[in-house]
């Protein structure tokens, strides 16, 4: 029973490392995505606390490498986007 177990569980690494190992290599081949990298989620809400729904704002987004806003490194076009309970979701855009 033992030597069934041990067999086992030989088996059941070698399946583990090798699945690990062509999920490490698959994701390492797609490398960095060039459009839509990033996808930042915001939520409104009114003063009230309730959120912003069903409605479209223009929205936005802009990134900086430092406080002193000099160099932007993301953007998003500011743009009408319909919210849906309070929350959108905005991707980088190339």
């Amino acid at each position: 029973m033992n030597r069934k177990y041990l067999i086992a569980t030989i088996l059941g690494s070698l399946a583990f490392v090798g699945a690990t190992t062509l999920i490490v290599q698959r994701v390492r081949a797609a490398g960095i995505p060039a459009t839509e990298a990033l996808t930042y989620t915001g939520y409104l809400e009114d003063p009230d606390g309730m959120p912003i729904a069903d409605t479209s704002l223009a929205i936005g987004l802009q990134l900086f490498d430092a406080e002193d806003a000099v160099t932007e490194v993301c953007e998003v076009n500011s743009a009408a986007r319909t919210l849906v309970g309070g929350r959108r979701a905005l991707q980088e855009e190339p």
